[in-house]
């Protein structure tokens, strides 16, 4: 279509209107990619994990119980690497759970 911008064009200036940070879209992003992680390691399917936080490079994700904390401290480094591969960029230097 004749005139047409692309989406690529336009995106920036209606998020920029709309008062949507890029800190905010990398936090929704790195939360997105932290579940996408966790849904494709069977290990970590059981209790509840959900990611609240995302400031300074850390993830800071809520999780039911100090044995699921404890298990996912364990594949904290492969959880970071993980979750960086899938954004395409080191975002996350480290992850801290919080126990609910």
């Amino acid at each position: 279509m004749p005139g047409a911008k692309p989406l690529a064009e336009l995106l920036p200036a209606a998020l920029d209107r709309a008062g949507v940070s890029d800190h905010q879209l990398t936090a929704a992003s790195v939360c997105e990619a932290f579940l996408k992680v966790v849904e494709g390691h069977p290990k970590l399917k059981h209790g509840t994990i959900q990611p609240v936080s995302y400031k300074y490079r850390m993830l800071t994700v809520q999780v039911e119980g100090a044995p699921l904390a404890a298990e996912l401290q364990m594949y904290a480094k492969r959880l970071v690497h993980t979750t960086n591969r899938i954004l395409g960029k080191d975002a996350v230097d480290r992850i801290r759970f919080s126990i609910r």
